[in-house]
């Protein structure tokens, strides 16, 4: 008997499980919580759906599984494997969603007799749709922290950019009185001017410092306080 590796068949299953494996690395490598939250709302939508046909009529649900193409049971299996790659992630327990997702794949392919997966889907319809809200809870929460982050990157950007604004502002106002003062100044040479003239240099530092709140704004102010440990808390919640 030959060796795996010189078996044809067996690198060709070795290969599509590799680039399966891969693919599903990359896809939930580029989602967001937002994007699981999606995809947790919709294989929602999806479950209770196919329980209120099934409720309704068996024999429906046979012709409705008749009707699905194979685009849509791939869809729901990468769907499936997103959710349980962020179950895992977060620790939370899938295994009744697990078991009943499985179970209507199964049913949808002809593969599991109609009794039986009804007798699954009143087993695991309620444990089913818990586990999902426990991962939707986390995704939402995870969701708010994740836009809290955002907005505070945002937020000391904005007080950076601003301080370098009111730092330019106070260059060319001291530019301009040191002008005036070179021009029109009292004194042999420049450095006597500038002494003589020291209280308009200082009265442009206190315009810009005047200035300096209105420019950076209540929230970067607050940034700033919080930096200097005289606030409790980075920024004020949007009311």
């Amino acid at each position: 008997m030959s060796a795996p590796d010189d078996n044809p068949l067996f690198q060709s299953i070795w290969d599509t499980q590799t680039e399966a494996t891969n693919s599903l690395i990359n896809g939930y490598a580029k989602r967001d919580p937002r994007d699981v939250l999606a995809d947790c709302d919709r294989m929602l939508q999806c479950i209770a759906g196919f329980d209120t046909v099934f409720v309704m009529s068996s024999a429906q649900a046979v012709e409705v599984s008749h009707n699905l193409d194979d685009e849509w049971l791939a869809g729901f299996n990468r769907t499936f494997e997103m959710l349980c790659l962020a179950g895992t992630e977060r620790g939370i327990d899938l295994e009744p969603f697990k078991e009943l997702a499985t179970s209507a794949y199964s049913f949808w392919t002809g593969s599991l007799p109609v009794r039986e997966m009804g007798n699954i889907l009143k087993r695991l319809f309620d444990p089913c749709v818990s586990a999902l809200y426990n991962l939707k809870r986390a995704l939402i929460v995870e969701c708010g922290k994740t836009e809290d982050t955002i907005c505070h990157g945002r937020l000391v950007k904005s007080l950076i950019w601003r301080t370098g604004l009111a730092l330019g502002i106070l260059v060319v106002v001291e530019v301009v009185i040191g002008y005036f003062v070179w021009r029109y100044g009292e004194g042999p040479n420049l450095f006597q001017k500038l002494t003589n003239a020291w209280c308009w240099l200082a009265l442009g530092l206190a315009v810009v410092a005047v200035l300096y709140p209105f420019i950076m704004g209540r929230e970067r102010m607050r940034l700033l306080k919080w930096w200097k440990g005289e606030t409790d808390e980075p920024e004020s919640k949007p009311g």
